[in-house]
């Protein structure tokens, strides 16, 4: 299960929170998710303190939500990632490619 909230952060900033495990029954909430702030928010945050589980389908969501944010013009941080996550995102390369701050 993953818990979806998303907070703005300023005029044009938001935050999403994303709580719990991201995998193939969930990826499709974060999709939309993102599609929306995308319309609302220039820059958005990925709050990933409660983010306990990434999956194949969880990557694929972050790096197209990166590639909409770009194409857009918008900027997409994603932050507070735990170890398990981390090494996960290290071991696929996708630390070069997500903005990510620590």
């Amino acid at each position: 299960m993953l818990d979806i909230k998303v907070h703005a952060d300023g005029e044009t900033g938001g935050i999403l929170q994303l709580l719990g495990k991201l995998d193939n029954n969930t990826a499709h909430d974060l999709e939309k998710a993102v599609a929306e702030c995308g319309k609302r928010f220039k820059k958005l945050t990925v709050d990933c303190t409660d983010l306990m589980y990434v999956s194949s389908a969880g990557l694929r969501v972050f790096k197209q939500a990166f590639m909409w944010s770009k194409a857009a013009g918008n900027e997409l941080v994603f932050i507070h990632i735990n170890k398990e996550v981390m090494d996960l995102l290290k071991m696929t390369g996708m630390t070069r490619v997500l903005n990510i701050e620590e």
